[in-house]
């Protein structure tokens, strides 16, 4: 392998320099000769050199008398590179090209034809007198200590044995030092021949330690030894630069090392060769670890990454790229389920790992502000409970590792720790930059924190029952002066006080305080009224102590630090994008300038925003602060709550005091007033502060200030009410609640008494601190059309516990139901297995025998409109085509039994477009009524109404079904167009045929003795205009509806684990659509997403029908069943049937 020279350079006056060489065939020369050390060079050296630069006379520190002399160079370094004559010292001294000038003046000097034999010999690789290269050697000034010199610990690794034998390896620079932990075993010394050790470890059975290192720019190697003997089993080299890493696989059979020239290898230990020789990284990698599994391998560089490796055939298995700066160190718990990094920026990032990282993603679980300098050093302790880190902060600090909060920091060590080694029974030890090595143990009492604490406020809803309205509350007149404690306005509570940010004559700007008395643990909640009564106040409202000190609510920890990036966000807007977003997790509270907001959904991308709770509209703010405009670059925090009072250690970040107080409602109900819900800390006395926030006061300042228990309620709504919904699909609909005074657990919605045939999500769950739930109307193929008894039928039922007591209440209904006609496309969700894709099976109509009725006569509302008779029985309207219209059509028959009336639209040539309607635009009609009666055709008793009890059609419009003509409206109605591009309607034709039919189904057959004379009435009168019928005809049959046999679909279901993903399926019978399609996947619980789905979303591209998605679940989502469903954004918003996510737990939860 063919070695290249790294030039030398100039430190501080003092030339350090490579000595390199290849294990070529030294060139020769112009005439084809090399010459040689004995008889070319050393001639000339005892000529001109040696007299000065001997063994008894090294000036300068350099001995040219021999080979190795001159090849280990002199103080100032070494003054032959091999290969490079034109870089070696010595040439450069003989040619004057450095200085001093060698040999001195007042000497004879070599001609140019001499010092080019030199010259010749250092370009054909400066070959020893037997003919073989130099050693590979870095060459450096000597530099002479002035005081005892402890060298610097660069890493140490603990092997644990049973009965106090367990042994410590050290490793400096020059060699690593093997001991006994408690001191009785004599140290055993490791040395390599040359270069220096930045890294040692021990195999798991401890026959094997194993130091890396080498030298810097030439090669790095790895020194195999035998800690029982000392004796050196094996050196290992394959890299170009000094190694950081080494680590032994679980077997005892592999070794991996890595280190500044990128590259990880992986050795066969018995064989003493590189199985995979891997470049990935794209800058330097300092640490490496196996996989307990001993499948994989990962590595951290500078590049920022951390890299898994499959190790039995060196591919790269993932890429976690969440940290923003330079990584040096990284661990794996023992059990194999976590990996922690750290470095430059300050965090330790924490993953959560597979057994081999095949198929799988390594969602980032952890990311924390851990030191206020970069990170050196981690590791876990042998049970795998406490982490370990160290920075160049010159700390040290433990974490309970499996929730990354920390137990304790650890006294300021004398310097950097470099090294970290653990053991068993807590064993620590910290090897530090200036050679001290400290025992610690990571079992140590831990801080008063000790797990990530789950706080909200209230603490506890408390029902206190009954309470009298406001308006029943005698009101309380504020008494000026009442601007200091002494003179506070008392208030008896529950109050109502009015009052005015004013006073007349005084110079300073009004406040207005108020006194009154509570117990300990007394919730009320404080608010305004000024600004929903048009008062030109803008109220803020403080808590004080009776002496006027703020009330302080709780404390804030920081634990990551962050920014707002791109632009400024206002104080309405829900979205924003913040720095390091990747790793902020859902839930989490943000603390920005005061404001403080909770973590709903992820950013989808660079490009997209994080958004905040809740759902839907305006960002909502917790604890009662005011949400406020912020600018592009505003420092904000992730922060968690505790209680006041909670011993916080420090950890480089800022810990923040919440007060009582509040500029606008945080729930955005009140508008710009203030509410505050407080929870008396103690007995006493308080005082309750009101001002302008802007500092302004004046005659029309207003307020009254209400002072109440709260009432924890909730109220219900339905969006999406009046469903029309195609057959084979759903339509989605949500259910919503107004919670009040600090409600926010789960509401659970039921629903009930639906049409027959169609199916529903039910029931919903609000998720607790939610506000949403969606769920799917959904009729299944063969769903019968409902009629006027059960179209409005549904009932919506809501239940939740507040504060320990069942509330139930109703919630409404979904209004009418109605069915549609098919549309161009049927959705569907299932799991993604091997199944073939589902076909909605709808079943096959039973037709009836139509008979076509003749008109005895037919009249229009209009003298200018007529009617005419055609051969076929059908009617053609003729004349002005008025605004509306309506017809009056009468005939006769025969024949008893009755069961329903066919209208059918017909195309004629004389219309618009040879469609059945009149509009002239596209041929289009609405029928918003139809009526029919039944009298004797003798006319021997007058006409009586014809019940209708269903109807159907073979296309409704959307937003024009068919079921409007009966529903005795007439702004709904029947209409058969369908939207085109550019909002343009056109006729639905089957082939070239515009035709279409609606049938009317009577309650009881028409039974007449003697023949029936039947009248009908269609009435074109809806308030769109000059949409009248234009071409038509009429049947009746005696024949019963048929009601074909419907197969019941029961929801499929798909189970996903906690922290993982499952796939699903998407597909879609296209039915004449052949555009993409768009979806919404809706109502996952919150911290289950469809991964993976770019800025576009979840597409299925022009005429495909299917496509896998990922539905990924945060660790913490607990174990639920959730009906969830799919929404083609196209075509009317087609619904898929829901299908039932089932979220368990991890197996060790259980």
């Amino acid at each position: 392998m063919k070695q290249f020279m790294i030039c030398a350079v100039s430190v501080a006056g003092l030339l350090i320099a490579f000595s390199l060489s290849g294990q070529e065939k030294p060139e020769a020369d112009s005439e084809g000769v090399t010459p040689t050390y004995n008889e070319g060079v050393l001639p000339l050296l005892r000529k001109y050199c040696v007299a000065c630069h001997n063994p008894d006379d090294q000036e300068g520190g350099l001995d040219l008398s021999t080979f190795s002399s001159l090849m280990r160079g002199g103080t100032k370094g070494a003054v032959v590179t091999a290969g490079h004559a034109g870089l070696s010292r010595l040439v450069r001294v003989l040619d004057g090209r450095s200085r001093p000038s060698m040999p001195p003046e007042e000497n004879e000097a070599p001609s140019t034809e001499e010092i080019g034999v030199i010259q010749k010999w250092i370009d054909g690789g400066a070959r020893a007198p037997d003919g073989t290269a130099p050693a590979v050697r870095l060459v450096t000034p000597s530099i002479q200590p002035s005081g005892k010199v402890r060298q610097p610990v660069s890493s140490m690794a603990i092997l644990s044995r049973d009965k106090g034998r367990s042994l410590v390896a050290v490793a400096r620079s020059q060699g690593v030092t093997l001991k006994s932990l408690d001191g009785r075993k004599k140290a055993r010394q490791f040395q390599p021949d040359e270069g220096v050790i930045n890294s040692v470890c021990f195999s798991s059975d401890g026959r094997l330690l194993v130091t890396g290192g080498g030298e810097t720019g030439l090669f790095g190697e790895a020194i195999v030894w035998d800690p029982q003997s000392g004796r050196k089993k094996a050196t290992l080299r394959g890299h170009r630069d000094s190694l950081f890493g080494v680590a032994v696989d679980p077997s005892g059979k592999l070794l991996a090392t890595a280190g500044y020239d990128r590259m990880l290898v992986i050795w066969d230990l018995e064989k003493g060769e590189p199985i995979h020789q891997i470049k990935g990284h794209n800058g330097s990698i300092h640490d490496l670890a196996f996989h307990p599994g001993g499948k994989m391998v990962a590595t951290v560089s500078d590049d920022r990454t951390v890299k898994l490796w499959d190790v039995a055939s060196g591919e790269r298995l993932d890429t976690l790229n969440q940290s923003l700066k330079e990584l040096y160190c990284l661990a794996i718990s023992p059990d194999g389920k976590m990996l922690a990094a750290g470095g430059v920026d300050h965090r330790i990032r924490v993953w959560r790992l597979s057994e081999d990282g095949k198929g799988t993603t390594h969602p980032l679980v952890y990311s924390v502000f851990a030191h206020r300098a970069a990170i050196l050093k981690l590791a876990y302790s042998l049970d795998g409970t406490v982490l370990v880190s160290s920075g160049e902060d010159s700390q040290v600090k433990t974490w309970n590792a499996g929730t990354m909060t920390l137990r304790r920091t650890l006294p300021r060590q004398s310097d950097w720790v470099t090294a970290i080694a653990t053991g068993a029974d807590g064993q620590l030890l910290l090897g530090q930059l200036d050679g001290a090595i400290v025992t610690a143990n990571t079992m140590g009492a831990a801080s008063g924190v000790k797990d990530r604490q789950s706080f909200s406020e209230p603490l506890g809803l408390v029902s206190y029952g009954q309470q009298p309205a406001m308006d029943a509350i005698e009101k309380t007149d504020e008494q000026e002066p009442n601007d200091d404690p002494a003179r506070a306005t008392r208030l008896e509570l529950p109050a109502v006080a009015r009052g005015k940010v004013f006073t007349e004559g005084k110079q300073a700007t009004d406040v207005d305080l108020y006194r009154f008395s509570a117990s300990k643990g007394d919730q009320w909640v404080i608010e305004t009224r000024a600004a929903r009564d048009k008062s030109e106040l803008d109220s803020k409202l403080e808590i004080l102590f009776a002496d006027g000190r703020p009330v302080p609510r709780l404390l804030l920890r920081a634990v990551r630090d962050s920014e707002v990036e791109f632009r400024p966000i206002s104080s309405d807007q829900r979205g924003a994008r913040l720095k390091n977003y990747e790793e902020m997790l859902l839930n989490e509270y943000v603390f920005i300038n005061g404001e403080v907001i909770k973590h709903f959904r992820q950013r989808r991308g660079p490009d997209s925003e994080s958004l905040f709770y809740p759902e839907d509209g305006n960002r909502h703010t917790f604890f009662d602060t005011t949400a406020r405009s912020h600018p592009l670059g505003q420092l904000c925090y992730v922060v968690t709550p505790f209680p006041l009072g909670t011993i916080l250690p420090d950890n480089g970040l800022p810990v923040f005091t919440v007060n009582y107080e509040n500029d606008d409602d945080g729930q955005r109900t009140l508008g710009r007033d203030s509410r505050i819900t407080f929870i008396a800390p103690a007995d006493g006395d308080y005082l309750v502060r009101v001002k302008d926030v802007r500092g302004f006061d004046g005659e029309k300042f207003d307020y009254q200030l209400v002072v109440r228990r709260p009432n924890p309620d909730f109220s219900i709504s339905v969006q999406g009410m009046n469903p029309e919904v195609n057959a084979g699909n759903g339509k989605s609909f949500s259910v919503k609640a107004v919670r009040s005074d600090g409600f926010s657990g789960p509401i659970q919605v039921d629903i009930e008494s639906l049409p027959p045939g169609f199916r529903v999500t039910t029931p919903l769950v609000i998720q607790a601190g939610h506000h949403i739930a969606r769920g799917v109307i959904h009729a299944p193929p063969g769903t019968p059309e409902p009629d006027a008894s059960n179209w409005g039928t549904s009932k919506l039922t809501a239940t939740a516990m507040v504060a320990g007591t069942e509330v139930v209440k109703p919630a409404g209904t979904l209004g009418t139901i109605k069915l549609a006609a098919r549309a161009k496309l049927i959705v569907h969700m299932t799991p993604d297995d091997d199944s073939p894709l589902p076909v909605a099976a709808f079943p096959q109509v039973v037709s009836r025998g139509w008979t076509v009725l003749a008109p005895q006569a037919a009249t229009t509302s209009h003298e200018d409109a007529s009617l005419v008779a055609l051969p076929d029985q059908s009617l053609l309207a003729g004349g002005v085509n008025h605004e509306t219209e309506t017809y009056v059509v009468t005939t006769r028959t025969a024949t008893r039994g009755i069961r329903s009336l066919r209208l059918e639209a017909l195309g004629d040539a004389s219309l618009p477009n040879g469609a059945p309607g009149r509009f002239p635009d596209n041929g289009n009609f609405v029928i918003s009524e139809i009526s029919v009666t039944a009298a004797p055709r003798d006319g021997t008793a007058e006409a009586i109404a014809v019940a209708i009890s269903r109807v159907r059609a073979d296309y409704s419009q959307d937003g024009w079904n068919v079921t409007g003509i009966i529903d005795d409206d007439e702004k709904t109605g029947w209409a058969v167009a369908r939207k085109g591009e550019g909002e343009k309607y056109s006729v639905v034709k089957n082939g070239d045929d515009p035709s279409h039919w609606v049938e009317l189904d009577f309650t009881e057959p028409v039974e007449l003795a003697g023949g029936v004379e039947l009248t009908v009435t269609i009435k074109c009168t809806s308030d769109v205009k000059h949409h009248n019928l234009g071409h038509f005809r009429l049947a009746y049959t005696t024949d019963a509806v048929m009601t074909p046999k419907r197969e019941v679909i029961e929801p499929l279901e798909v189970t996903i684990v906690a922290g993982k993903m499952v796939e699903c399926r998407l597909s879609v019978e296209r039915l004449g659509f052949v555009d993409r399609i768009s979806f919404e996947v809706e109502n996952l619980p919150h911290g289950v997403i469809v991964n993976d789905i770019g800025l576009s979303g979840v597409l299925i591209p022009e005429n495909q029908k299917q496509r896998t998605i990922f539905l990924a679940a945060e660790p913490w989502v607990p174990a639920t069943r959730r009906l969830f469903h799919a929404v083609a954004k196209v075509e009317g918003n087609q619904v898929s049937l829901p299908m039932i996510l089932n979220v368990v737990r991890p197996k060790q939860d259980k």
